[in-house]
């Protein structure tokens, strides 16, 4: 399966991964996991997505607005929220960045850098700026 979702980190980390090429009904797919995840809810903070191993992307900008469209129904449940992408292609990179640009309007918190080292950083930040011990 080129894209897949599962969630890690004691249920806190929405983990999604796409690989090879990557069509726009599968970021559809994935966003609609989110969706179906709001039932927990409560436990969910975080997403880090990894298009470090896709070779590309084929979707349009009506699959990135239905993508977007989802998340803005999550994001009225998921208030802190934040989302790292490791988008080392030009391609993949300027995609996620247009879809952060989209989302502006929940208050997410939106990341998209060119390694899955950086994401993880920039999450374990987060993480700590939200939960200050």
């Amino acid at each position: 399966m080129p894209y897949h979702t599962e969630f890690i980190r004691h249920g806190t980390c929405v983990y999604q991964v796409g690989t090879g090429q990557l069509s726009g009904q599968e970021f559809i797919n994935a966003a609609l996991d989110l969706r179906s995840a709001m039932k927990h809810a409560d436990q969910i903070t975080h997403a880090l997505v990894d298009l470090t191993t896709a070779d590309g992307m084929n979707l349009s900008l009506e699959d990135v607005r239905r993508v977007v469209a989802i998340h803005c129904e999550c994001s009225k449940v998921l208030k802190t929220f934040a989302i790292a992408i490791a988008a080392p292609s030009n391609l993949t990179f300027g995609l996620s960045r247009m879809y952060g640009a989209l989302l502006g309007s929940t208050g997410w918190r939106i990341q998209v850098v060119r390694t899955l080292d950086e994401a993880w950083a920039w999450l374990n930040e987060f993480q700590s700026d939200a939960h200050p011990r």
